[in-house]
């Protein structure tokens, strides 16, 4: 019962760790994933021959009616190009995230039942400390 305050500090310090631990890896996963599909979006767009050039015309046409300036108004339509880049790959990054740790659940949840309860009743040896 003396030791009982220590065993609880431990076991909070280990929740926070793990916690913090567990917090930092998800967003690693995450922004190497927005990194990666970024980069893979931008190799599809290159290929894609017409297709995107064409896209950032259309879009520069419709800024063009907001803005007199035809630089300003393809700088705005390339950005909201980069904008829906970004925002489709950071998707693409959940999405993956999401998918591992259901898995790493999974794994857990077939794993629980050959896990066996700790034997109760039994005194430590005293140099157990």
């Amino acid at each position: 019962m003396a030791e009982l305050r220590y065993a609880s500090g431990l076991f909070n310090l280990m929740r926070n760790l793990g916690g913090a631990i567990g917090i930092a890896v998800v967003n690693t996963w995450l922004s190497d994933g927005t990194r990666i599909a970024a980069a893979h979006i931008g190799e599809n767009l290159g290929r894609a021959g017409s297709q995107a050039p064409d896209f950032v015309a259309a879009l520069a046409l419709q800024m063009a009616e907001r803005t007199p300036d035809a630089a300003q108004a393809m700088g705005l339509a390339q950005a909201e190009l980069a904008r829906l880049v970004a925002r489709h790959a950071a998707t693409l990054a959940f999405n993956d995230a999401f998918r591992l740790m259901s898995w790493m659940f999974l794994a857990a949840l077939v794993m629980a039942p050959f896990y066996r309860p700790a034997p109760q009743g039994q005194a430590p040896p005293p140099d157990a400390h």
